[in-house]
């Protein structure tokens, strides 16, 4: 690998770190799910930029910026504080609705 490479899989890190901290990721059940999303994230990031180089950064900020799009809209279509996601309960019952496929 080069050395863009590392610096590119670093800054996936990075940013998917902030994105669960700032964004939900404390709900996300069960909890081994955690480590799972964050190996397959990495794996495909890294997969990218052995594919496609400089442009796997696309999916890198791009996947992270869509996400945290649709949590800021989501929230507010549902009267959740989009940064602390409370109320609390509301925004579990909201994702586990979404869990099994409910999307209204």
């Amino acid at each position: 690998m080069e050395t863009y490479q590392y610096a590119y899989l670093g800054l996936a890190l990075v940013i998917w770190s902030l994105g669960y901290h700032f964004f939900g990721g404390r709900f996300v059940r069960p909890k081994w799910k955690r480590p799972g999303k964050l190996i397959a994230y990495l794996v495909i990031s890294w997969g990218l930029l052995i594919w496609i180089g400089h442009f796997a950064l696309i999916f890198i900020v791009g996947h992270q910026l869509l996400g945290a799009i649709g949590h800021f809209t989501i929230c507010k279509k549902n009267g959740i504080d989009w940064r602390t996601c409370q109320p609390e309960e509301k925004y579990i019952a909201l994702t586990e609705k979404w869990a099994r496929g409910d999307f209204s």
